[in-house]
């Protein structure tokens, strides 16, 4: 260390920088580091390039039979999906109407309160019909019943997003599937 002063101000320390000369060990740990960084870089490369070349794999996957369900079962199964789908319908039914019937400006206290009921009353009741749905269900009716969760999701971001045409468009589309949900679990409206 080093002092150095200047007239009768205040001196300044030097410190030496001999520590931050690299030691032998430092020189070989980095000549070792360095050249596998390297090789490991290239090996990327390569390996990219090949994957990117051979794009159209074949794969072959060994799946298990689809388990076979008891027509009961199957029954069984179709009863409680349809009877969550009418009851979940319902409920969401009774929300979108008192939103439709709230005064149609969205800073309005009373609109923002019936959109928040119907949000949370279609996740709610989404969740509730995709745990009825069962492994046994009818394939159609559970991709019915699905489709109809997806519609209600979209039509949830379609109202928060303010986008009215688009919510109208699923509100016909969602208007349809339920006719086809009634006719498949044999509810009406």
């Amino acid at each position: 260390m080093t002092s150095i002063g200047i007239g009768s101000g205040p001196s300044i320390t030097v410190v030496e920088a001999s520590w931050l000369a690299p030691t032998r060990r430092q020189w070989l740990t980095a000549g070792v580091v360095v050249p596998l960084a390297a090789f490991a870089a290239v090996f990327s490369a390569v390996s990219l390039g090949r994957q990117v070349g051979s794009r159209h794999q074949t794969v072959e996957r060994s799946s298990a039979p689809a388990p076979a369900y008891s027509p009961a079962e199957v029954q069984a199964s179709k009863v409680k999906a349809c009877t969550a789908w009418d009851s979940a319908a319902r409920v969401i039914g009774a929300a979108s109407r008192v939103a439709a019937a709230a005064p149609k400006d969205w800073n309005d206290p009373a609109t923002q309160a019936a959109v928040m009921v119907e949000a949370r009353a279609s996740l709610v009741q989404t969740a509730f019909i995709r745990s009825q749905v069962g492994a046994a269900t009818p394939p159609d009716l559970a991709a019915g019943i699905e489709r109809y969760n997806v519609l209600t999701i979209a039509l949830q971001d379609a109202e928060v997003r303010h986008l009215g045409k688009t919510h109208d468009a699923l509100i016909d589309e969602q208007s349809a599937l339920i006719d086809k949900l009634d006719a498949a679990c044999g509810t009406g409206r």
